[in-house]
């Protein structure tokens, strides 16, 4: 019981994080297993794709999908490999929908270490058809790059007047911007401020610096 109620706790904590937004509205079932190969969380398409609902199955181990016959030695080898923080799965494998309907999927499987960590905090495991296999990562990379092109964009900094800066928060901002990737021109357009005064500012940091 205690088990299965962190195991709710954390899928609460990731339907509301950055996780959550990723895997909600990816077309492909997605799901994340804890470190007790746990269910955490599994997005919509899984809840389709396989018949169950999300407060059915988080808290369970994703062995319920493996038909009972299926061969311990797999399930051996599937665990080694993903519990190396740089371990990666992919491959066939025969899965078990709610009703017992045996499916050929194709899953990609692998950990997730954020730092400073340096073990798996959580495994991420997506699926398809294993008709369509050859799209199911290209389709993960566009939606993960499309998500966090989202995130950059809300995350840029709002266009700024120039009489709201002291020199010296000027130039600290201009700095920032710098380091955070941004060209002269896109500090200057930022900040409301002409090009010729980032490019200014910029030259008298990196004389400071040499």
């Amino acid at each position: 019981m205690q088990s299965m109620l962190r195991a709710r706790e954390h899928n609460q904590q990731i339907r509301d994080g950055f996780l959550g937004e990723l895997l909600s509205s990816f077309s492909h079932p997605a799901s994340l297993t804890n470190r007790l190969n746990r269910f955490v969380f599994v997005n919509r398409a899984f809840e389709e794709f396989y018949g169950y609902d999300s407060e059915d199955i988080i808290g369970l181990t994703p062995w319920l999908l493996l038909p009972p016959q299926s061969s311990e030695t797999q399930r051996t080898r599937l665990l080694s490999v993903l519990e190396e923080p740089t371990g990666y799965w992919e491959g066939k494998i025969t899965n078990l929908k709610s009703d017992g309907t045996k499916l050929r999927v194709y899953l990609i499987a692998f950990p997730l270490v954020p730092p400073p960590l340096r073990k798996p905090a959580l495994y991420l495991g997506i699926s398809s058809e294993e008709s369509v296999k050859e799209g199911l990562l290209r389709d993960f990379t566009r939606h993960f790059s499309a998500h966090c092109m989202q995130l950059h964009a809300q995350s840029i900094p709002a266009r700024l007047h120039s009489k709201a800066f002291r020199k010296g928060d000027r130039m600290r901002e201009i700095m920032r911007l710098t380091q955070m990737g941004y060209s002269t021109k896109e500090v200057a357009h930022f900040m409301d401020i002409a090009p010729n005064t980032v490019a200014q500012v910029k030259w008298r940091l990196s004389k400071r610096g040499s």
